[in-house]
């Protein structure tokens, strides 16, 4: 059986803490959007993703994806991110960013 992640806690940060994390490139593996941190971390962790998710509130979730996803495209960091651009809608949410590791399968 493969082995399931562990996202041990949900964070809650500001988006500029977190454009921080990803431009220091401090071990984050993965930045995205969601309305629902809990839920999405829940997937993270049956792709079996391990750490901490740091979440921002955010007022529109496709700007500030976009934003994290660039950072993270100049800084090397969120190295498991595929997507260049955000496919979230304009709304309110929240964008996060996962220190940690993904094992393999």
């Amino acid at each position: 059986m493969a082995r399931r992640g562990y996202i041990r806690e949900i964070v809650e940060v500001s988006q500029g803490e977190l454009l921080d994390m990803i431009s220091n490139g401090k071990s984050v593996v993965r930045a995205g959007a969601s309305v629902d941190c809990n839920k999405r971390a829940n997937g993270y962790e049956h792709d079996r993703y391990s750490g901490v998710m740091y979440a921002a509130r955010t007022k529109n979730m496709m700007k500030a994806e976009d934003k994290l996803l660039e950072a993270g495209r100049r800084n090397n960091s969120c190295i498991h991110n595929q997507q260049q651009l955000s496919n979230m809608p304009e709304s309110p949410g929240f964008v996060y960013a996962i220190k940690g590791k993904k094992f393999s399968s």
